[in-house]
């Protein structure tokens, strides 16, 4: 899309796989706790046949688990802020006399 956009022409991959699928297990774990249909989905959730992860490989799996402890501390750090936020703020009123 940003060839096309730029106008340097589109590079055409010939040797493309078919029935290949993309998946980040990050959000799908997500969406697998939060869904009503997890079970019924098809292709099945559990299925990894023809499958790659976005950022998990094996022969390089560190990329997987920094990724991982960065989004847990990102969380930590919202959850945090949100818990601030929520908070009551008391009201202290001094009248002086």
């Amino acid at each position: 899309m940003i060839e096309a956009a730029f106008c340097d022409g589109v590079t055409r991959y010939l040797d493309y796989a078919q029935d290949v699928r993309l998946r980040c297990l990050h959000t799908d774990l997500l969406w697998f706790i939060k869904s009503k249909d997890r079970l019924k989905t098809q292709p099945s959730w559990f299925s990894f046949k023809n499958t790659n992860d976005q950022i998990f490989s094996l022969s390089d799996p560190l990329p997987w688990f920094t990724f991982s402890l960065q989004a847990m501390m990102k969380y930590k750090n919202e959850m945090e802020k949100r818990q601030i936020i929520s908070q009551p703020v008391e009201k202290t009123s001094r009248i002086k006399s």
